[in-house]
This record gives structure tokens, C-alpha cells and sequence, in this order.
């Protein structure tokens, strides 16, 4: 299998403390501040929304588009299941957090 390549929209605290993780990640990571910075979806695998993306209406229009892996990072169980594949419930860890990426490419094969 390829190396899992990973978008993540998030907060910038959100983005500057999985970047801080990078060496620890089981997949290439790639993190945006600002949807208007993705310039193609499809070069990702997965897409990791952390819980306060900005603009959600206009984003959530992209995302229902898409047929990208798209999980939630929060700290509430409640997942939009039209647009959200997973969940990534907030604290997690590591492991937690490599598993649920790898897990949710499996399920898609």
C-alpha cells in the first residue's frame, strides 16, 4: 500500500500541534489554515476536518462533493454522516489517531 496522503483543515493551534506529531504519523501530512488553500482534493486520501473549520456552509458544499475520506476531529460525538465518514473524538492520542486514519482506508477498499 501507498503512503496514506493526509489533508488537514484546521485551527491554526489545531495544525501547529499535528505538525509537531509528523514523526510519529503513520501518513504524509499535509495541513491548511484556510480551505481557499487547497488548490486539488485529489492528491489526498483523507480529508481531517478539525470541528471549527471556518465558513462551514460554504465548505460543507465542497465537502458533500467530494469522494474523499472525510473524517471529523471533535470533542462532541455528534458527526454529520452525510458529509463525515469517521469521527475522531478529541483528546486522542497518537495511536488513536494513526488508527483511525489507516481504519477508514480499509473500509473504503
Amino acid at each position: 500500500m501507498h503512503k496514506i496522503n493526509v489533508l488537514t483543515l484546521g485551527s491554526k493551534s489545531f495544525n501547529i500541534s499535528l505538525e509537531e506529531l509528523k514523526d510519529h504519523l503513520n501518513f504524509k501530512l499535509t495541513t491548511i489554515n484556510n480551505w481557499e488553500d487547497i488548490k486539488e482534493f485529489s492528491h489526498y486520501d483523507v480529508l481531517l476536518v478539525h470541528k471549527n473549520y471556518e465558513d462551514k456552509n460554504l465548505f460543507d458544499d465542497i465537502l458533500i462533493k467530494l469522494n474523499t475520506i472525510k473524517i471529523l476531529a471533535s470533542d462532541s460525538s455528534k458527526i454529520n454522516s452525510i458529509i463525515f465518514t469517521d469521527l475522531l473524538l478529541l483528546p486522542t492520542s497518537i495511536h488513536e489517531l494513526n488508527l483511525i486514519i489507516e481504519n477508514s482506508i480499509i473500509k473504503k477498499l
